[in-house]
């Protein structure tokens, strides 16, 4: 592998892990809250935290690898619209099952 190739896959892997992370965490509360009706922790601080070390992990990734602006704010509104929608879904899906018939 060449060098470009090798940061590329790096970068690749690096976006996975921040997914993989605040997934995770999006899913563990919504599994808290729907099965144990919040019964095993805090499920608004797992979101919080789980959304802060992505959000930390990515800053020092791209302030330590020099990342040009362009890539940078492109990764950040992906990252940011992830986040998002792993907030929501914990917000709406206790909702949506309020409002089953």
């Amino acid at each position: 592998m060449t060098a470009p190739r090798v940061a590329a896959d790096t970068s690749r892997m690096f976006v996975w892990l921040l997914i993989a992370i605040v997934l995770v965490g999006g899913a563990a509360a919504i599994v808290n809250d729907a099965a144990y009706d919040g019964g095993l922790f805090d499920s608004a601080t797992v979101v919080s935290v789980a959304a802060l070390s992505a959000l930390a992990l990515y800053l020092g990734h791209g302030f330590l690898r020099g990342a040009k602006s362009g890539e940078w704010l492109h990764h950040a509104l992906i990252w940011a619209a992830i986040v998002l929608t792993v907030a929501l879904a914990y917000r709406l899906l206790p909702l949506a099952a309020a409002l089953r018939f």
